[in-house]
């Protein structure tokens, strides 16, 4: 029986008895629509594609535990869902370091220290003309 006919449930049913056919219809048939799902949820097609291949694999080995009282779609964008919010709480977790305070200046890699809150040199520089320019006008008066 070819399997684009049978329903989403038939298909994973076929799957927990190991027809491997079975599953790539599956993906086939939300592959595209989970994969973009998360692109717009996460706005990073990678992770997006990353994301939609670890949906596949988690409704894979869940297979047997999937009831079908509910919609295959609700519970296979439940899972995309859950996995997208997940990698967001990550993002926000992850702390933003400043690079020079990651590597010294010989390019070894050091222990983290906080950003120089100097000014730049160029901007003593402007400061110091800028003296100079004052200083002057104030002697030719």
């Amino acid at each position: 029986m070819p399997h684009e006919n049978l329903s989403d449930h038939e298909l994973i049913e076929a799957t927990v008895k190991g027809d491997e056919d079975a599953f790539a219809e599956i993906v086939s048939r939300y592959k595209n629509p989970i994969t973009n799902f998360l692109y717009r949820m996460l706005n990073d097609y990678e992770e997006a594609v990353d994301l939609a291949q670890e949906t596949f694999v988690r409704v894979y080995f869940a297979a047997e535990r999937y009831h079908t009282d509910f919609a295959f779609s609700t519970y296979i964008y439940r899972i995309a869902s859950n996995l997208a919010i997940s990698e967001i709480r990550k993002r926000k977790r992850r702390k933003l370091l400043s690079l020079t305070g990651l590597v010294s200046y010989d390019g070894e890699e050091t222990d983290f220290q906080p950003p120089d809150k100097k000014p730049l040199q160029d901007a003593d520089m402007l400061d110091s003309e800028r003296q100079q320019v004052i200083a002057r006008a104030i002697a030719s008066l």
